[in-house]
């Protein structure tokens, strides 16, 4: 009777830590560098790392979003405007804190475009090469291409989904 008894705690054991692993592999979320950040139940995003712990609410707007961004503390707050007025059919314009940080074209489905820049044609962000894991405070905060493909581009992945 003890053996049984033993082997059911077992199995009841490994179906409980198979639910808890399926549901947080599962709860759905966005991937900023190697932090998760999960959607919470009021609609909100947030996780951590190594370097800080963030928030997002994003609130979509009549042609793009509303995004408050938080980094340990500090809030940044972003309007993303796709199609604005005066700009190319897949022209996208980013505000930071009331102030214009980029404006240019979305190539790609939304969710996963690019974004290239009106002046210059080049890329929206800079490529930054992290030696050792050591990234610079203004490293951390989140690209213009990741904003816009999780505003306005409505991207959700899970945990167990490739890092972006």
């Amino acid at each position: 009777m003890e053996k049984k008894t033993s082997c059911l705690l077992c199995v009841l054991t490994a179906l409980l830590l198979a639910v808890l692993y399926l549901w947080a592999a599962l709860r759905p979320g966005v991937w900023l560098r190697a932090a998760f950040l999960y959607r919470q139940a009021d609609g909100s995003f947030s996780g951590r790392d190594a370097y800080a712990a963030y928030t997002m609410r994003v609130a979509q707007t009549e042609n793009g979003a509303e995004v408050d961004f938080t980094m340990d503390g500090e809030t940044r707050h972003y309007r993303l405007e796709s199609k604005a007025e005066g700009m190319s059919d897949p022209g996208v314009k980013i505000e930071q804190d009331g102030v214009v940080i980029f404006t240019g074209t979305a190539l790609g489905d939304p969710g996963d475009a690019i974004l290239w820049r009106e002046d210059d044609g080049g890329l929206a962000d800079e490529v930054n090469v992290i030696v050792n894991g050591e990234y610079r405070r203004s490293d951390l905060w989140p690209s213009c291409n990741w904003l816009y493909n999780v505003a306005v581009g409505g991207r959700r992945e899970t945990p167990g989904s490739c890092c972006r």
